[in-house]
């Protein structure tokens, strides 16, 4: 018996909602099934897949709270229109009271009722059935987790309904939902900023495959504790479009208008597209000449290199060259062409890895040539002032491209090491560290009982470049530097120990670059280096005031990718080492960060992905991000940021296959504290093993025993061990 209000169409809703309602407790059950599968305890979703848990039980109380209300609300209204015509039909106390039993009876016998209970019923035990029966998932873990989770959401569904309909006499249904919206938003965002401390420090401490940052070991006291922050880590929230507001587009660099004229072929022809007579080109341009603004103590070698090399021509027909860097010019329109060309005798010296050009052939572990006609390459590529944390938040693609790299494991296998740790918040002495192996740190009277001091300055013979350890007779050498200094004056105020088979600094020379913020006080004179200086000064002082680095509109580091691409082409049949620093992260907004990220992104999944087999990359972070407008008050959430740079070892997969105990070991190391010492003797100790050359020309009788990440470091170490200054000491 269905109630008289327009039968067929009273029918048709009821089926309609019943159905829906159905449809929503199956979609409520399935999601919740899901939510349940995958995983062992709460311990796995947290740390893996936490984001797929608040979908599905998010989902599943929604359809839960449809479901139940629609049935709820159609069994209400059944008994509440039976109810009113009922005691519209009598006034007598004793009538009611016979009525409301009729209305009870009539309740029975209405289809509209007792089909939306019976569903409501039949769905209330099943989905009680279903979140406390097995399922194959302890109960007393993630199950109940989930549970809670869910009666949660659906309390809160059910506080949010009661009152809309408590309020609804007294406020107007619009006025209400505006209100409800706006504590919402309120919640969200002292939730989001609450929460922010916990979140972030999920993202520092997780990493590929899901590793993990070990803050302390309860099971071994001896190892140090890295305090959790207890700070919001405020830096999380600048937008991207308030610093590039504030910095006036300065981390983007805008292409150039007019169409492109010049093209500098792989073979070396140069052709330019220009009306006779206004084209020209400059041949290893001299960007030293007039630019007052450049650091002359850093680059006098680079001057006495390039400067006397400049040739100017006016253009008449396509040449082939072999400089590196060259200027093409039609009118006032300049490109700038940079490229790496073969030399036949670099090819030559190094095509004798299957036969040792050493003093004791003996000695070294040898490859034949059906194994390995060429060592495994090295990239070393090294960021100038990149955190662990502020690669995954500035630099999620490539992040990301490192998880396909392992989970697919059958070119390369990643390695990451979260207690990485620098040495100061200066690149200075972290890269000398990684580089040369030397100590160039200056204590305090408060870390006297510090270990590994430097009692002598810097000598070759005793602290080589890495990359010295590897064979010559194998391996090409590259250097490229992403900023206008020589590294070795810069920093150890020599010459470097080798000139590289192949260097790339000069165009990062260019005035484009190198040019002062207020331009108005300093003008292209011969001032002296003071001025120069306070120039540079100012330029490092002001708030957002570094400029953009770029190079004919493009990112300065757009041309370096291009280069190693070429490099890595050109020499494809022999071993290469090239050694990369990138410079562009110093940036005040660290924005300039989220636009490498496509061009490294791009270079590593496309560009490396055929040479990835035989390349072992390393990408490493001098220091953590430590630019000072960066943060709003350096406190402890910032200070860990700063201390632990980022530094991930990527390594053929066949290679770990011939030597299992290079992953054991590696993989131990991945939470021992560590610092720019421990890279630096991995790099030497690869040189021994036959896929690298068989030798460390340094150690050639392999005295050095410390193998860095390649041997176990004490689970014991603390910073007086490795030598950290006691006041930048994340680990104590």
């Amino acid at each position: 018996m269905l109630a008289p209000k327009n039968g067929y169409q009273q029918q048709h809703t009821l089926t309609t909602s019943t159905v829906a309602s159905v449809g929503c407790f199956f979609a409520a059950n399935t999601f919740y099934h899901w939510s349940l599968e995958g995983g062992k305890d709460v311990d796995w979703y947290t740390n893996h897949n936490i984001k797929v848990l608040g979908i599905y039980l998010y989902l599943s109380s929604i359809c839960y709270y449809i479901s139940f209300f629609v049935l709820f609300k159609l069994c209400f209204d059944r008994w509440c229109w039976w109810e009113r015509k009922n005691t519209t039909t009598t006034t007598t106390t004793t009538t009611t009271k016979y009525m409301s039993t009729s209305s009870l009876s009539n309740l029975i016998r209405d289809l509209g009722f007792i089909i939306p209970a019976l569903v409501l019923c039949c769905s209330v035990f099943l989905t009680l059935s279903l979140i406390t029966r097995d399922t194959g998932v302890s109960f007393e873990k993630h199950g109940k987790f989930n549970l809670y989770l869910l009666i949660f959401a659906l309390l809160i569904y059910l506080l949010v309904t009661v009152s809309v309909f408590s309020l609804k006499k007294y406020i107007s249904i619009k006025k209400l939902v505006f209100g409800i919206i706006v504590c919402l938003l309120v919640v969200l965002v002292l939730y989001s900023i609450t929460n922010s401390k916990s979140n972030e420090t999920y993202h520092w401490s997780t990493g590929i495959d899901h590793g993990s940052l070990k803050f302390n070991d309860v099971e071994d006291t001896g190892v140090c504790t890295i305090k959790i922050p207890d700070s919001v880590p405020w830096s999380v929230y600048l937008p991207k479009i308030l610093t590039y507001i504030s910095t006036g587009g300065s981390s983007m660099c805008v292409p150039k208008q007019y169409k492109q004229f010049s093209t500098y072929a792989p073979d070396g022809t140069l052709t330019i597209n220009c009306p006779q007579g206004k084209a020209s080109f400059i041949l290893t341009p001299d960007f030293f000449k007039g630019n007052n603004y450049l650091p002359y103590q850093d680059i006098n070698r680079l001057i006495e290199t390039y400067a006397p090399i400049e040739r100017k021509y006016n253009y008449t027909k396509p040449r082939v060259f072999t400089d590196e860097t060259v200027i093409a010019r039609c009118g006032n329109n300049a490109e700038l062409h940079i490229r790496n060309f073969k030399k036949s005798s670099v090819v030559e010296r190094a095509s004798k890895f299957n036969d040792p050009q050493v003093k004791n052939p003996s000695t070294v572990s040898t490859m034949t040539k059906e194994e390995k006609t060429k060592p495994i390459d090295i990239m070393f590529l090294k960021f100038n002032g990149l955190s662990r944390a502020h690669f995954k938040r500035a630099m999620p693609k490539t992040f990301s491209t490192l998880q396909r790299i392992q989970n697919d494991g059958r070119t390369s296998q990643v390695f990451q090491f979260f207690r990485y740790h620098a040495f100061k918040p200066d690149s200075y002495f972290n890269s000398i560290s990684m580089f040369t192996g030397y100590n160039a740190l200056k204590y305090s009277l408060e870390d006297q009982d510090i270990k590994g001091k430097s009692m002598f300055a810097h000598r070759w013979e005793f602290d080589p470049m890495f990359y010295q350890s590897f064979r010559k007779d194998s391996y090409v050498n590259a250097w490229i530097y992403g900023a206008c200094a020589d590294w070795y004056t810069k920093h150890l105020g020599k010459e470097g120990p080798i000139i590289p088979d192949h260097e790339l600094i000069l165009p990062f020379c260019s005035s484009e670059i190198f040019k002062p913020v207020h331009n108005s006080n300093n003008n292209n004179n011969n001032n002296n280096n003071n001025k120069t200086a306070v120039a540079m000064e100012q330029q490092q002082q002001q708030p957002f005031s570094i400029p953009k680095k770029c190079l004919a509109g493009k990112h300065s580091n757009t041309y370096i990718f291009q280069y190693i691409n070429q490099f890595w082409n050109n020499y494809k049949d022999v071993g290469k080492i090239s050694t990369i620093s990138i410079m562009d992260t110093v940036q005040e907004t660290m924005d300039i960060n989220d636009y490498i990220d496509s061009e490294f992104n791009h270079f590593i999944s496309s560009s490396m992905k055929p040479h990835l087999n035989d390349t072992a990359l390393f990408i490493v972070g001098d220091n953590g991000s430590s630019v000072k407008n960066y943060y709003f008050n350096q406190d402890d959430s910032d200070q860990l940021e700063i201390s632990m740079p980022t530094l991930y070892i990527i390594l053929p997969t066949w290679f770990i296959e011939r030597n299992p105990n290079v992953k054991t070991i590696l993989k131990e190391n991945e939470n021992q504290l560590s610092t720019p010492f421990h890279l630096y003797r991995t790099l030497r100790a690869l040189s021994k093993y036959p896929e690298f050359g068989g030798i460390d020309i340094q150690d050639p009788e392999n005295k050095i025993t410390d193998n860095g990440f390649l041997s176990s470091i004490p689970t014991n170490y603390n910073c007086k061990d490795l030598g950290i200054p006691h006041d930048f000491c994340q680990c104590k």
